[in-house]
């Protein structure tokens, strides 16, 4: 198990879709800060907003150089925590259009930061630990409430979902209602796909676990085409990596043991 390489991917793949992200929030026209009701929403200053991200979008190519070409040296260090500090500051500032990327996108900052601070071999472990329990921990979650709420097991919840104006899909949410046990098969795939991570997991062998970790990226490509939500395409996938180490230590340590 190279854990240089699995460490090196993982942050590469977290500033890459950082960097996205950055791109992204320059297009918006308008950022809304402080937003409780629309009566009190206050426009942030564009310029101010895209300054700030183009600052960020410079330490993530910045970072992503130094770490490439010379590894966790002092100053590749120090672009991350600035990266992670100007990116938390935008991120309080942005109390709208926030969702569980986002935050697992600050779970994975933190615990890179705190990684840092103790030798680079026992950080990178420490971090694939950490970011690989997070996404095992999130899907069995997702899968677990999925399976136990009641609209879900009834199989028809998607086709109203898509018919929302935030995350709709007018033309597919008129297709499930017209076919509601392909609806039913897909509610019920999206509950096997979450918790077939957590059962490929316990396998010895690791193909399992890949091939379920595939299925689960399959999904967020589906739901990023579907809902618009993009980030988790590019945010989930730079926890993989932590995944597999944590299924190699599973299989090289744990498994003997109960043997």
């Amino acid at each position: 198990m190279n854990i240089e390489l699995l460490y090196l991917i993982s942050v590469t793949i977290f500033l890459l879709s950082s960097i996205v992200l950055c791109v992204e929030q320059m297009l918006i026209p308008h950022q809304y800060i402080n937003f409780t009701y629309l009566s009190h929403k206050r426009s942030n200053k564009l310029q101010f907003w895209r300054i700030f991200h183009f600052i960020l979008i410079v330490l993530g190519c910045l970072s992503l150089f130094l770490i490439w070409l010379l590894g966790l040296t002092v100053g590749s260090k120090i672009c991350l925590v600035a990266f992670v500090g100007i990116m938390y500051f935008l991120h309080l500032h942005r109390t709208i259009g926030k969702d569980g990327a986002d935050l697992l996108r600050m779970v994975i900052a933190f615990i890179m930061v705190l990684c840092l601070l103790v030798e680079d071999s026992i950080g990178k472990q420490l971090f694939l630990a950490f970011t690989g329990f997070q996404i095992l921990l999130g899907y069995t979650t997702s899968g677990t409430l999925k399976l136990l709420s009641p609209y879900w097991r009834k199989g028809d919840v998607l086709a109203p979902i898509l018919s929302t104006y935030s995350f709709g899909h007018p033309t597919f949410s008129k297709w499930l209602y017209a076919n509601p046990r392909i609806e039913f098969f897909f509610c019920y795939m999206s509950i096997v796909s979450m918790l077939s991570v957590i059962v490929c997991f316990i396998f010895p062998h690791q193909m399992p676990i890949i091939i379920a970790l595939s299925i689960m990226l399959s999904f967020h490509l589906t739901v990023t085409f579907l809902m618009g939500l993009n980030d988790f395409l590019w945010v989930f996938p730079a926890c993989y990596p932590g995944v597999l180490y944590l299924h190699f230590m599973y299989s090289s340590f744990i498994i003997p043991l109960l043997q």
